[in-house]
């Protein structure tokens, strides 16, 4: 019988671990991703005047598979780009807001400006990164108010189309990070498909992409029918 009992306690001790180990995995992703940690330790970040020596080609080389660069702005005057080496370049980030509508990257346009010139002038694509990634930390709330609001959804669409129209940008990349439960599945999956929709509607060839992670836990994104 003790020994009974004993194995019982060491299961359940067990039990209990394994639990608090997932609660841990499931709350750091909405706590911080690494682009909110690094986004954090940047907040204070002052944009200095674009210096187009740093974007470089150096080789010929083709690439055999698309290859994306995500550039935020406080790498934009340090970072040295090897054009040759990517596909695309992700402008990190423009900021979804409360209403729907967007707050640019700091230095916009005037500071990106060589950097899309020289990109798309070598063949790589410039895609404007839109995130839920305010300073302080992950916010999936404006994302549920973004889905479930037609006034805001109006406003975000037109913030895109505008930006994409004004600065001959390529496309827009979703960043969302630690969506609300409710979120994931068919809501997030509507609404992509309907950005895509629109696009399509608005222009004759932009690509939308979405940052999705590493694995599809029960199947919550349905890719094909997102894109």
């Amino acid at each position: 019988m003790k020994e009974l009992y004993l194995e019982r306690m060491f299961k359940k001790a067990i039990l209990n671990i394994v639990l608090i180990c997932l609660f841990v995995l499931i709350r750091i992703p909405a706590q911080g991703s690494i682009h909110s940690i690094d986004k954090n330790r940047n907040e204070n970040y002052s944009i200095q005047a674009p210096q187009q020596s740093q974007i470089l080609m150096k080789s010929n080389s083709r690439l055999n598979k698309s290859v994306f660069g995500f550039l935020p702005y406080w790498e934009l005057d340090s970072a040295n780009i090897r054009l040759d080496l990517l596909s695309h370049i992700a402008i990190f980030d423009f900021l979804l807001t409360e209403d729907g509508s967007l707050l640019d990257p700091p230095g916009w346009p005037v500071n990106w400006e060589p950097v899309i010139t020289s990109a798309q002038s070598s063949g790589v694509k410039v895609l404007m990164t839109i995130s839920n990634l305010p300073v302080g930390g992950v916010d999936p709330d404006i994302v549920t108010n973004l889905i479930n609001n037609e006034s805001a959804q109006q406003l975000f669409f037109n913030d895109i189309k505008n930006t994409i129209d004004t600065y001959n940008l390529d496309g827009v990349i979703l960043d969302f990070e630690a969506l609300n439960i409710e979120d994931r599945g068919e809501p997030i999956t509507n609404f992509t498909r309907e950005l895509r929709d629109s696009l399509d509607v608005w222009f004759e060839s932009k690509e939308l992409s979405f940052a999705t992670p590493a694995v599809n836990w029960e199947s919550y994104w349905n890719l094909e029918r997102a894109c």
